[in-house]
């Protein structure tokens, strides 16, 4: 498992290899972990999966500056 505390991260391509990479403040993973219905889950939480559900996402990016900047022309 990977933990920084930094703005930038620098994540080896073996280590994400051909799956997905998504980072969440590591309070919301934890809280994820114990989540056993979705009712459970916050509603932020739920709006989010259904924004990927419904296709309402951007990305992946090849970086954090990639991504970073992305973001901010989406607002």
């Amino acid at each position: 498992m990977l933990y920084c505390q930094h703005d930038d991260y620098n994540i080896p391509k073996n280590f994400i290899s051909d799956e997905e990479l998504i980072a969440i403040p590591r309070k919301e993973y934890e809280n994820l972990l114990r989540v056993k219905d979705k009712k459970d889950l916050d509603l932020e939480i739920v709006e989010a999966l259904d924004d990927v559900k419904m296709g309402r996402v951007i990305g992946p990016f090849s970086s954090l500056s990639t991504g970073l900047k992305a973001l901010k022309m989406a607002k």
